[in-house]
């Protein structure tokens, strides 16, 4: 291209960038339609881009708030008082929910100074001689099932603590066995025997194969719960199993149908190029849901389910939420859901883009997927 024709054309974007049309420019300069179209389509592309970025930008900022607002209406709903009632009222109030709801929250919306509240909170410490009892067995508990390899029932639990000189009976036992959630493993096994795949088309199509040769081919997702001052909160995530990339996640109040049908709409918009891909899930109730499946179809995602009490049949998932767990949630302290969602945010982040894999060559998911694209232009270029 000579000198002249490329500063016509550099003369052209600029103009166009300005807010010119195409036509505008065509009739100014003469230049065929086609030619300026030619010369326009990085800018355009590139504007899209941009459009489209600060679209999710600000999609995300408007999800945050809408959150945000959907907590504090529920706390403004379950507070007994208003922000005009005496501190003593607001005070006992903020007490009766802290174990529910952030306290930074709640203070906030009666006007009371957190530090008040925990000066207050202290001064009320009002466990009950059972409620320390408890306590106090619960770590005993756990030790026992370990020791006994977790084959231990309440029963035979009490029956060692009680040799040991502890006071618990065999009911107790049980109580603070389901309140830590601890199944002996002849329980789990009588417990899986009994789910059934009564539906023929939630079938298994990986069988444990986890490995692929391009990305969009399997995609695999699954909900995980955290807490927040014993409130529950929900985080779904879909990987692409090519690269382990998260490339869609969302936080919820609810572990729902809406949160993994809004996580696979993220992923597909991320991803506007998949095709025929499989999405792996366990059965749990929101993933074999009409809703869910028929999006799915309407989609072309091909369906694929865990069998019934079989973790290691999504393995991949369950794997990242452990380490997230371990070296994210159980290190740091949240004080609300905004706090939790800027740390998954950037654990993500250091996943996708830091963290090397040892089962990609100890590359990030986002470079290995790179050198995918590089590789495959290059191959079409031949």
């Amino acid at each position: 291209m000579s000198k002249t024709r490329e500063k016509t054309k550099k003369d052209i974007i600029k103009r166009f960038k300005k807010g010119e049309t195409v036509s505008e420019l065509i009739l100014s300069t003469g230049i065929a339609k086609s030619t300026i179209n030619d010369w326009l389509r990085e800018t355009r592309l590139k504007i899209e881009d941009d459009d489209l970025k600060t679209l999710k930008k600000k999609y995300g900022t408007l999800a945050d708030e809408h959150d945000k607002l959907v907590i504090e209406l529920e706390i403004y709903k379950n507070l007994s008082c208003l922000p005009t009632s005496c501190r003593k009222t607001k005070l006992e109030a903020i007490k009766e929910h802290y174990e529910v709801y952030p306290v930074k929250t709640m203070c906030s919306i009666l006007n009371v100074n957190v530090g008040t509240f925990y000066n207050h909170l202290k001064r009320k410490v009002n466990e009950t001689v059972y409620e320390i009892n408890d306590k106090m067995l619960k770590p005993e508990i756990e030790r026992i099932l370990y020791l006994s390899n977790e084959t231990f029932s309440g029963e035979m639990i009490s029956k060692v603590l009680t040799k040991e000189g502890f006071t618990i009976s065999q009911g107790k036992a049980r109580k603070l066995m389901k309140e830590l959630k601890l199944i002996p493993v002849k329980d789990r096994v009588k417990e899986n025997k009994k789910k059934e795949n009564k539906d023929k088309s939630l079938r298994d199509l990986l069988q444990r194969n986890f490995k692929t040769d391009k990305p969009n081919a399997v995609w695999v997702g699954d909900v995980t719960e955290f807490k927040l001052s014993g409130n529950p909160f929900y985080l779904c995530v879909i990987i692409d199993l090519y690269s382990r990339k998260i490339i869609a996640h969302r936080v919820s109040l609810q572990n729902n149908t809406n949160l993994i049908v809004n996580t696979l709409k993220d992923a597909v918009a991320s991803r506007p190029n998949y095709n025929n891909v499989i999405f792996h899930s366990d059965r749990g109730a929101n993933y074999t849901s009409l809703q869910y499946r028929e999006l799915m179809r309407l989609l072309h995602i091909r369906e694929s389910y865990s069998d019934s009490g079989s973790p290691h049949d999504n393995a991949v998932v369950e794997s990242f939420f452990k380490y997230l767990k371990r070296d994210t949630y159980n290190y740091y302290y949240y004080d609300s859901l905004e706090d939790l969602k800027l740390g998954l945010d950037k654990h993500i982040e250091i996943h996708n883009n830091l963290r090397p894999h040892t089962y990609i060559n100890n590359m990030t998911p986002n470079e290995f997927e790179i050198e995918y694209y590089n590789n495959k232009k290059k191959s079409t270029e031949k």
